[in-house]
C-alpha cells in the first residue's frame, strides 16, 4: 500500500513538473523575445521643430497624408503610387515634418500590421522597408533636399 501510494506521488509529481517546465521556458523564451523587441533598431529621436510659416499644409492633411501612407504600407504588397503622390504635394520641409510627427511610431512585422510582434519604427523606417530602387531613391533625394535625416 505504501509504495503504491509512492508511486502514484511520484507520477502526479513527474506529470506536474513538465508541464511547469515547459510553461517556465515558454515564459522565459517570451521574456526574451520581447526584450529584443524593445532593443531593435529605431530611427533615432528627431526634434520636430516645425515653422507653421513654412507649411503649405494643415495637421488635418498632414493627419490624412500620415494615415494614407499608412494604408499604403500596411498590408502585404506596397502602393508605391500612392506613397510618391503624397510626397509629390510636400512642398516644404516642415510639411515633411508634419507628415512625420503624425506618423508617429507604428508596429511594422513585414509590412502588416501587429498589435503584438515587429518594432515601433517611425516613417523614414518603414519607408526604407517597404520602398526599393527607383522608390526608395527618390524619396532619399526629398530627405536630403529637406536636410532631414534619412
Amino acid at each position: 500500500m505504501k509504495d503504491n501510494r509512492m508511486e502514484i506521488i511520484t507520477q502526479l509529481a513527474s506529470s506536474l513538473i513538465l508541464p511547469a517546465v515547459g510553461i517556465g521556458a515558454g515564459v522565459f523564451v517570451l521574456k526574451k523575445f520581447l526584450s529584443k523587441q524593445k532593443e531593435a533598431t529605431e530611427a533615432p529621436s528627431m526634434k520636430l521643430s516645425i515653422k507653421k510659416s513654412n507649411l503649405t499644409i494643415d495637421e488635418n492633411q498632414a493627419r490624412m497624408m500620415a494615415n494614407s501612407l499608412y494604408q499604403a504600407m500596411a498590408s502585404f504588397g506596397t502602393d508605391e503610387a500612392t506613397i510618391m503622390n503624397i510626397f509629390r504635394q510636400l512642398q516644404s520641409k516642415d510639411d515633411a515634418l508634419l507628415v512625420i510627427k503624425h506618423f508617429g511610431q507604428k508596429r511594422y512585422l513585414a509590412g502588416t500590421r501587429s498589435a503584438f510582434l515587429g518594432q515601433q519604427m517611425n516613417l523614414m523606417l518603414w519607408l526604407k522597408a517597404e520602398l526599393s530602387g527607383n522608390y526608395l531613391e527618390s524619396i532619399s533625394k526629398k530627405f536630403q533636399a529637406w536636410t532631414i535625416p534619412f
